[in-house]
């Protein structure tokens, strides 16, 4: 009986380990089923938005940067919070390569940092709901704007996903960004 016992135990153990993995994979399949965030996909040729762009002089060497400044309200309430802006970044084949939602939080002295905490913890919970578990993190300071910045990194072989929240060394403000970028076009620290 024992031994029928332990075989049982073992075949658990091994179908629950294999249940997870294939869980992390199908979150993680979500994430390049959604390839960018509903009209905005990774690949998208400048032609399919650019009645709704702005261009932004953020350009560099391998993007050209534009505000979105559309109606379109698909991107305008993640997990129902609405960004304060959009920006895409095109390479110079004119396809979409990055895709920004930023949130900038200024500091009014009213429980300032918990209640961007709190705003930051719901959208984790949010996109740990939706792309699981299989994240990095990652922590970085800049001596000139940031102080203790932190963010969650999800990646496929198609696209990189990124929340982080980056906060002023006076705590003057706060940002959260949540980004979709083509995985592999910026090199790692970009």
């Amino acid at each position: 009986m024992k031994t029928q016992h332990i075989v049982v135990f073992i075949l658990l153990t091994v179908l629950l380990l294999m249940l997870q993995g294939s869980v992390s994979a199908q979150n993680l399949e979500k994430l390049n089923e959604d390839n960018g965030y509903r009209i905005f996909q990774i690949g998208s040729k400048y032609d399919d938005l650019k009645d709704s762009l702005l261009p932004l002089s953020l350009n560099n060497a391998t993007t050209t940067a534009y505000k979105f400044i559309g109606s379109d309200t698909s991107f305008q309430n993640i997990a129902g919070v609405k960004p304060f802006i959009i920006h895409v970044l095109f390479d110079f084949s004119n396809n979409l390569v990055s895709i920004s939602a930023f949130l900038f939080l200024t500091n009014n002295g009213r429980n300032f940092e918990k209640r961007t905490d709190e705003l930051f913890s719901k959208l984790k919970k949010y996109f740990l709901n939706r792309y699981g578990s299989n994240y990095t993190t990652s922590n970085f300071d800049d001596d000139q704007i940031c102080s203790g910045c932190s963010g969650l990194i999800w990646k496929t072989e198609k696209v990189t996903f990124t929340l982080k929240i980056v906060s002023e060394k006076n705590m003057e403000w706060r940002r959260i960004d949540v980004t979709y970028t083509k995985t592999g076009f910026f090199k790692e620290g970009d």
